[in-house]
């Protein structure tokens, strides 16, 4: 990739929420566009002027003394290189070491997608600002917030094959959490989610919200939202862990708002599509796992693999839609670890053996 491959989605205005993000996973890619980036002519490196909210500083004189310039530094999960030229252009190239499909199917961008939640709120009668909390404050609460429930029930069950395996799924547990423990909110999370097919923006802001609402991109001013809808589905998890357990079912693992176990299918009594309500969407399965982050499993004749990360084997041999059973126990599939050298390139961890 070259950076004229992607000038044509720079933006015009530096405004640095709105500025479009070129996103990989490839530290190759990454880092041949860091070296283009630092051969640019007449641009500096420099660490951009800020406001208190973390966007950037528009004033003429100070913008003008920066640029043209671009600003690298590291970010969660990655590195970031932000440009900012009135004749070249602005945009942001990000590295990131994990992916999420839910984020990366959005169109848009967490601080966009809470900007239109909190418009919208704002029309339904509902004024977010009275939910802020200071960035100390927020801070706290996020230190208080529940994992996410991703794990196995016992080690017992790593490396085992077991048949008649199936999977409970909370629908949209998080925006759903929040309309539970903040019924205010009910009416408009519930038009987003009957609506997410057909606006890709709704889907955007059920996928981005509550993350977002915890981040320091908000300096943590909406975390006690976000850890009441946390609450919510961790609770709905470990009450339906108890209830399989208590009807004879036997429940090998969690991947945080989900449930797979053995036994007897419920198809038949969890196949609701209503926000927040459980439904089976994998029945009959033969499955395995590895360790909490890498499972696999075949349903009605797919195979499916799960590994939380990128790995060697799909980077250099195979994609992983074409991964077979028993590939997440080649040594090539593990997780590939990053991390961001003294010239902002991204280089891999290799583990000593």
């Amino acid at each position: 990739m070259k950076l004229k491959d992607i000038k044509k989605s720079f933006a015009l205005k530096p405004n640095y929420y709105l500025i479009p993000v070129y996103r990989t996973s490839d530290p190759d890619d990454f880092n041949s566009l860091v070296d283009e980036v630092k051969k640019l002519k007449g641009f500096k490196q420099v660490e951009f002027a800020r406001t208190p909210s973390k966007g950037l500083c528009t004033i003429t004189k100070v913008l003008w003394a920066e640029m043209p310039g671009y600003e690298i530094k590291k970010v969660k999960n990655g590195c970031e290189v932000l440009i900012l030229s009135y004749e070249f252009g602005h945009c942001r190239i990000q590295f990131r070491s994990t992916e999420s499909k839910k984020v990366d199917d959005c169109k848009i961008h967490g601080r966009t997608a809470f900007t239109k939640f909190k418009k919208d709120c704002q029309k339904n009668g509902i004024d977010l600002e009275a939910y802020k909390v200071d960035e100390d404050t927020g801070w706290e609460i996020k230190q208080t917030i529940e994992n996410p429930k991703i794990d196995v029930f016992s080690p017992l069950f790593l490396d085992k094959t077991y048949v008649s395996v199936h999977h409970l799924d909370i629908n949209s547990s998080y925006p759903a959490g929040l309309a539970e423990s903040h019924p205010e909110f009910r009416p408009l999370i519930e038009k987003y989610y009957n609506k997410r097919k057909e606006n890709e923006d709704y889907k955007a802001i059920l996928n981005l919200t509550i993350g977002f609402m915890q981040s320091r991109y908000c300096d943590y001013a909406y975390s006690q939202l976000s850890r009441d809808a946390i609450h919510v589905n961790n609770r709905k998890v470990d009450e339906m862990t108890l209830w399989l357990q208590k009807h004879g079912r036997i429940v090998l693992a969690w991947n945080t708002d989900g449930i797979w176990f053995a036994g007897e299918s419920l198809a038949d009594v969890y196949h609701s599509s209503e926000l927040g309500e459980w439904h089976q969407d994998y029945t009959d399965c033969q499955f395995r796992m590895r360790s909490k982050g890498s499972y696999e499993f075949i349903c009605d004749g797919k195979y499916y693999a799960r590994v939380r990360g990128k790995t060697t084997f799909e980077k250099e041999i195979k994609p992983r839609d074409q991964w077979e059973w028993g590939d997440i126990y080649r040594e090539e599939a593990d997780a590939i670890k990053y991390t961001v050298g003294p010239d902002y390139h991204i280089y891999e961890v290799k583990d000593e053996k």
